[in-house]
């Protein structure tokens, strides 16, 4: 909640991504994680496209996502950014 204020993890997949719950995420991800600045980097607008990509195919069961499945995709946009190419340093 620290890292994501005002997302709302209990919501169930289905619904906690829509009405700026992406940016919500996206959000604190790009201005923590992503540099700013650099001559080679991908562009803010193309991480976020990603990742909003990966929240659509990752909550796509609808209302039959298993309990928990909020904050596995949470996790799961937080270790594609971590595990990017915009955080290595050269």
């Amino acid at each position: 909640a620290e890292m994501f204020p005002g997302f709302d993890f209990s919501a169930p997949a289905s619904s906690a991504f829509d009405h700026g719950g992406k940016s919500l995420v996206t959000g604190p991800l790009l201005s923590r994680f992503v540099g700013s600045n650099l001559a080679s980097q991908p562009g803010e607008t193309d991480v976020e496209t990603e990742l909003s990509n990966l929240m659509d195919r990752l909550t796509s069961c609808g209302a039959g996502c298993p309990a928990g499945r909020t904050e596995t995709v949470v996790k799961a946009s937080c270790a594609a950014v971590l595990g990017s190419a915009t955080t290595l340093v050269q």
